[in-house]
């Protein structure tokens, strides 16, 4: 979690504060968070994943 936080974060949210933060860009912020978080875990996109534990 904290390469995320320093590194991931920081190269996406370069120069953010010049951004207007609308839904779509939220949008885009939260798939790019959770593609990350997917990659990393090497998750495929045809395994089934359950909310269950």
């Amino acid at each position: 979690m904290s390469i995320f936080k320093s590194i991931f974060c920081s190269i996406v949210t370069y120069r953010s504060e010049s951004w207007v933060l609308t839904t779509k860009t939220k949008n885009k912020l939260q798939a790019m968070k959770m593609k990350y978080f997917t990659r990393v875990e090497g998750v495929k996109r045809r395994d089934s994943i359950s909310n269950e534990k």
